[in-house]
This record gives C-alpha cells, structure tokens and sequence, in this order.
C-alpha cells in the first residue's frame, strides 16, 4: 500500500511538472498575465544616484533616469519626506540632469530626488536615498 501512494504521489508531481497545474488540478484556462504592465505611477525609473551614494557639497552629479513617455520633466530634491529645493522645471526628458551641489547643504544621509513629469504631477518617482557629507 505505502508503494502504491508513493506510485501515486510521483504521478502527480510528474503530471503538475509537465503540464502546469492549472491543466491538471485547475481549470485549464491560463492567467492574463503574471508580469503587470506598468501603472500610472511606474512610468518614471530613478537610475541614479544611487542608494547609499555620498556626495560632498560642490560636486557635480549625474541624475538619471528612464522615462520614454514622458516629454518633460521636473526634478526636486527632498531630505526624508521633506521638500528642500527645486533642481529644474520644465526641462526636455534627455534621462539625465548635471547638478552641482550648492556648498551650504545641510549634512545628511536622507537625501532624494523627485523626478516629476511636467505633463501630469501625479506621474513621479523618487530616486534611492543618498548621501552629501
């Protein structure tokens, strides 16, 4: 009998391995989709800076990002939650901006940016935290 449930649970699992197991146990149909298209809000990737980067006050950094659908761009800079300054307004989506650190910025590790589509301010992403010591 114990070989028998064993011949059994290997036809199973052979059966759920080969044919997928919506064929076997489900009801043969096949999901919509397991990747989800990309909402509102993820039209926007923060490349760069990237998190954990330090920066010191007076460097020029590179921001980067991916945004093929969006024509123009705003770029803030937050300190955790908190709004500090507007980088850029308006400018042509070319996925990368050149911004000097002024050299009176407050230290922190809690630095973001804030990549905002011009068009539709609820279209944004922020950027991972970084660092100007």
């Amino acid at each position: 009998m114990k070989s028998m449930n064993l011949l059994i649970g290997a036809i199973v699992i052979t059966l759920l391995i080969a044919c997928g197991c919506r064929d076997v146990i489900g009801d043969g149909t096949q999901p919509q989709s397991i990747v989800q298209p990309p909402s509102e809000g993820s039209k926007i990737v923060v490349t760069e800076p990237a998190y954990g980067t330090i920066f010191n006050p007076g460097d020029t950094i590179v921001i980067r990002w991916v945004a093929p659908t969006i024509e123009s761009i705003n770029l803030q800079l937050f300190r955790k939650s908190n709004y500090k300054i507007t980088l850029v307004e308006n400018i042509q989506n070319e996925g990368f901006f050149i911004w000097r650190i002024p050299t009176n910025f407050t230290f922190s590790h809690h630095y973001r940016i804030k990549i905002i589509s011009n068009r539709n301010i609820n279209i944004y992403e922020f950027s991972e935290q970084f660092g100007i010591l």
